[in-house]
């Protein structure tokens, strides 16, 4: 039962955030107003990254620390419409 509910709770808080991976897509379901999915990231190296959004939904992005004190923040900064993009 606790692997199905590790499942289930993938990506909705911290604690169960989906692994992303350096210059890998994801496509993620944005199927109700607010939902909130998270990822973590953990660079292999000191540099710059950029994250961005693109599809027709207004998104938006949250960047916390390991500690999870928000770090960054982006509503609109991609080029195409109400997508973010923050590095």
């Amino acid at each position: 039962m606790q692997e199905y509910n590790q499942i289930y709770l993938a990506g909705t808080d911290f604690d169960y955030a989906y692994i992303a991976y350096y210059n890998t897509t994801y496509t993620v379901d944005i199927d109700t107003a607010g939902k909130q999915v998270y990822y973590k990231f953990i660079p292999s190296s000191t540099a710059t990254y950029t994250i961005q959004s693109s599809g027709s939904h207004d998104t938006k992005v949250y960047l916390y620390d390991s500690s999870k004190t928000q770090i960054g923040y982006d509503d609109d900064g991609a080029s195409s419409g109400n997508n973010f993009k923050l590095s």
